[in-house]
């Protein structure tokens, strides 16, 4: 039995928040531990009953525990690799990818524009000035328009003047409001997308790009450009 046995498919990319972002309950990380290494003990001494074949589902806000019965799926085909690749997993878990630009050099895409920002770029566009989303923009030097797709509690801790708040599932999931609110970015110049650490702007730009945007993801995300760039801003 394996954890595709109970969820069989991961979640789409962009919709679980990373846990700096939706938060962890660190003692339920205590409780959940002591649980399983009781069951290691008992598994090498071979004394009382494993929870071998079963699930254990721990409601900390409860204080309570229920037990589900488990078996493996006879038709599901066993994982050798990653599906979709580690990439896959770091965009559904908020976490940069490999190639999102987090390292010292951005990917490129097509026609060599870079696809991520570094917060020094970042910093060179803000001293720049920022375009305004719906406004008209000199055809000859375009401005960037800088969307943070943070939730608005975590804009209310540290936010950059100018950007234009719209949370990252507002974007996701192929729906119709997402494919509205992709519809609804500007062409007619650069969209950089902003987040706490840079995983879920990721997602975003890559999205936007897919229908014709020219976004990029600012890598490290607003915890990078307040370190290297606004040392006073408040921090979380």
């Amino acid at each position: 039995m394996t954890y595709r046995d109970v969820f069989p498919e991961p979640p789409p990319p962009g919709s679980v928040p990373d846990c700096a972002s939706g938060g962890v309950f660190g003692t339920m990380c205590a409780s959940v531990g002591a649980a399983m290494a009781t069951e290691v003990v008992k598994l090498v001494t071979g004394v009382g009953r494993s929870l071998y074949g079963r699930l254990a589902v721990h409601d900390a806000l409860d204080a309570g525990w229920r037990e589900l019965s488990v078996r493996p799926d006879p038709t599901r085909e066993p994982v050798t690799e990653l599906l979709g690749g580690a990439d896959a997993y770091a965009a559904f878990c908020g976490l940069p990818s490999s190639g999102d630009g987090s390292g010292a050099a951005a990917r490129t895409g097509s026609g060599g524009r870079p696809e991520a920002f570094t917060a020094a770029d970042l910093a060179a566009v803000l001293d720049d000035g920022l375009g305004d989303w719906g406004g008209s923009v000199d055809p000859d030097r375009p401005r960037p328009v800088l969307l943070d797709v943070r939730e608005d509690w975590e804009a209310q801790i540290v936010a950059i003047p100018g950007a234009r708040l719209v949370p990252s599932g507002t974007f996701v999931g192929g729906g119709v409001a997402a494919r509205s609110a992709l519809a609804d970015l500007p062409r007619d110049r650069p969209v950089l997308v902003l987040c706490k650490v840079g995983g879920r702007s990721a997602t975003v730009a890559a999205a936007a790009r897919d229908v014709g945007v020219d976004a990029r993801s600012v890598a490290g995300g607003i915890l990078a450009w307040v370190r290297g760039y606004a040392p006073g801003e408040r921090t979380y």
